[in-house]
């Protein structure tokens, strides 16, 4: 599954004025909250439509924007929800995904990656610019 993201950085113009929830390393926002839409999905049809169609790889019931800041790091955790999906819409070369002793990028290039979130891992932006990925969450 492929998808067009300068659509999608296109159509995301329509939330960078909304209320983003703020923490140390990330901002986010929910486009989907325990399939709860937010209204702005209205103004965004090519985005809603890659949602609908990854309905058939996966079930998923939150959405987010999650956006990480430049030269950040997590701790090592398991995530409450047990995989997810990301769209990669913005990234640098900075930035790894860490599994046990695996690091890897994801792309900007239109592929969509499954991630298992019930292993320990991390994710590192060593980079100067921030990074930015479409999840599709289940909770």
């Amino acid at each position: 599954f492929t998808v067009e993201v300068k659509t999608l950085l296109t159509e995301f113009e329509n939330c960078k004025s909304l209320d983003w929830i703020d923490s140390f390393m990330q901002l986010k926002f929910a486009v989907m909250h325990k399939f709860q839409w937010h209204d702005v999905i209205n103004s965004m049809p090519y985005t809603k439509s890659v949602f609908e169609s990854l309905t058939k790889y996966m079930p998923y019931n939150s959405i987010y924007y999650r956006y990480v800041k430049p030269k950040t790091c997590y701790n090592w955790h398991i995530d409450k929800m047990e995989s997810c999906l990301h769209i990669p819409l913005k990234t640098n070369p900075g930035c790894k995904f860490v599994y046990e002793n695996n690091a890897f990028s994801m792309p900007a290039d239109g592929s969509v990656y499954f991630v298992n979130n019930s292993i320990l891992h991390t994710f590192v932006n060593a980079g100067q610019e921030p990074r930015l990925h479409i999840t599709l969450d289940i909770f």
